[in-house]
């Protein structure tokens, strides 16, 4: 459009296009006929993303034609197209034909932007599927504030996704850490209790009670608000440093929740490493699809029961 309306003091006034709509098989005795015979020179402009040799395809092409004809024909000068925005159209014409014009032109002169704009891409967040919720409620009345889901969406994990930290790998592995952390706090409660350092003998015998029944949530958690008033009336500074971590006197059930996305290839998802792993961890898959609609939608591939997997 713009070169039809090209007027006598553009540069490009009078020049002809050529779009090749097939490019494959090349027919270059057909296009040696749609070239004018007086034709002096042709400016061939190639969209190459990846550039691996240092002339286009096109180009070279386009050589070998002119060349078998015999004659010497036109010259011939590449040029590299990138993305050219609508406004800027009429000012890269001028440069190709300026250069086209010029006693010895540029060859692989670049035209244009490399990259064009991206598109923004859409947003979407993720959410608990609904079907889910009646599950949730279900644990949430039983366990209460024991409750602990590793991969719950929302969860405040910083500079963490939610798409990596909903996954079974990233829960099993937070509950892993969140595990050892739990043991090393034992440990440290242990060389408390044996300790001198107590401002009073009332933490020292909470304690002993507490290790006795550390790994049982039920008697740990019965005791765990006894030990914590113990140490915050004993002031001491060991007090104040088991204190930092009090919530770890209280023994939580540990869950991963996960959808039957996570049934079809055990091997190369946390299913397998949970499973294996011999750890205490409990994990929820909620197959919640129609059998009609996963029938109709991918009968190739099968869902690998995971209960049965668990069980051998």
């Amino acid at each position: 459009q713009e070169v039809d309306k090209a007027t006598s003091s553009d540069e490009f006034y009078g020049a002809g296009i050529i779009t090749a709509r097939l490019y494959r098989p090349w027919l270059g005795a057909k296009l040696l006929q749609t070239l004018p015979k007086s034709l002096k020179k042709i400016a061939v402009l190639e969209q190459i993303r990846r550039k691996t040799t240092r002339w286009g395809p096109l180009l070279l092409d386009l050589l070998v034609s002119i060349k078998s004809a015999g004659n010497a024909g036109p010259l011939v000068v590449g040029h590299q197209l990138g993305y050219i925005e609508p406004s800027t159209i009429r000012q890269a014409l001028k440069g190709i034909f300026q250069n086209l014009s010029s006693p010895s032109p540029i060859q692989n002169l670049e035209i244009g932007n490399h990259e064009g704009p991206k598109n923004a891409e859409q947003q979407f967040e993720l959410e608990q599927p609904k079907v889910e919720n009646a599950y949730m409620k279900i644990l949430d009345q039983l366990f209460g504030n024991r409750l602990h889901v590793a991969n719950r969406l929302g969860a405040d994990d910083a500079g963490v996704s939610n798409e990596i930290s909903a996954s079974p790998e990233y829960g099993f592995g937070s509950l892993v850490a969140r595990s050892e952390h739990r043991e090393r706090f034992i440990s440290e409660v242990q060389t408390a209790a044996k300790s001198g350092d107590f401002a009073t003998d009332a933490p020292k015998q909470q304690l002993s009670q507490w290790l006795l029944e550390a790994q049982q949530a039920p008697k740990a958690n019965s005791l765990a608000p006894e030990v914590i008033s113990s140490l915050n009336s004993d002031k001491s500074a060991l007090a104040t440093e088991l204190l930092s971590n009090q919530g770890l006197f209280f023994k939580e059930s540990q869950w991963l929740i996960g959808s039957d996305a996570w049934a079809y290839d055990l091997g190369n998802s946390g299913v397998h490493h949970v499973l294996a792993s011999d750890k205490n961890v409990n994990m929820l898959i909620i197959d919640s699809q129609p059998y009609s609609e996963r029938a109709a939608a991918d009968a190739s591939r099968r869902k690998k029961d995971i209960g049965l997997y668990a069980m051998n």
